[in-house]
């Protein structure tokens, strides 16, 4: 996808960015990154069942484990993101650095802002290529049917 067709695409969606912003900015990733923001626990962090649930009521779609490992792989080399025993803990210097004035549930508006963020942080950190999630396919897939199982 070229920068006028991701401009279009994210026009009709109603967000209007600047021409370079466009196509560096992935509505995946910041989906995600809100998802953990918004249902981590300060100790336990961010569970997957609770980012499913997340991302499935924002989006009214299921994200497949291609999406999730994508993004979560991206954010984790960004440096963004931290994970510890399969749970996930947002960067609070990030965080408060950038978001420290904002309320702790932001939805719709915060997304568009974490794509901003995501876009200069991919400017300005150090990606580590080497740093994977130790989340698995089976483990995403077990939590999935969980997940849809509780929904019935």
């Amino acid at each position: 996808m070229n920068k006028q067709d991701a401009q279009k695409l994210l026009a009709k969606a109603g967000w209007y960015l600047n021409r370079n912003e466009a196509e560096i900015y992935n509505f995946t990733n910041a989906l995600l990154l809100c998802a953990i923001i918004d249902t981590e626990e300060r100790i336990k962090g961010s569970e997957l069942k609770n980012i499913i649930a997340y991302t499935d009521h924002l989006n009214h779609s299921i994200m497949r484990f291609d999406e999730f490992n994508n993004s979560i792989r991206y954010l984790l080399q960004l440096g963004l993101v931290e994970e510890i025993d399969k749970r996930f803990f947002v960067n609070k210097e990030w965080y408060n650095r950038k978001f420290r004035h904002r309320n702790k549930s932001f939805k719709d508006i915060m997304i568009k802002n974490l794509q901003k963020q995501l876009y200069l942080a991919e400017r300005s950190y150090k990606i580590n290529k080497n740093i994977e999630s130790k989340i698995t396919e089976i483990d995403f897939e077990n939590i999935i049917e969980e997940y849809i199982t509780n929904i019935k």
